[in-house]
């Protein structure tokens, strides 16, 4: 996972290491500016059980780019599973708009 990637993901999951063995793009292709932001929870099966939408960090707030968001978290996104992690392990995610110019 590059430097980008992981400056999108905070908190517990990134303090204990967890890997990530499906990774997302943290941006998406958006009108607005700005960001989304996602409290998860992650089981020790290395799956997303649990995707908030963060209101009070986020400047996003149209519907469709927050569930899209959220969609792609909850059906793509999988950290490594062990016993050794906390049964709900606690993360951050910033989704941000994808660049338009390709540069």
């Amino acid at each position: 996972m590059s430097f980008a990637g992981m400056s999108q993901l905070s908190g517990d999951i990134v303090i204990d290491e967890r890997k990530i063995t499906s990774p997302i793009t943290y941006q998406l292709p958006m009108t607005a500016e700005g960001k989304i932001v996602f409290d998860i929870s992650v089981d020790i099966a290395g799956k997303v059980t649990s995707c908030i939408y963060n209101k009070t960090e986020s400047t996003i707030r149209s519907t469709r780019y927050i569930y899209e968001a959220k969609n792609l978290i909850l059906l793509s996104l999988k950290f490594e599973a062990g016993n050794g992690f906390p049964t709900h392990h606690q993360g951050r995610i910033i989704i941000t708009p994808a660049t338009e110019t390709g540069h």
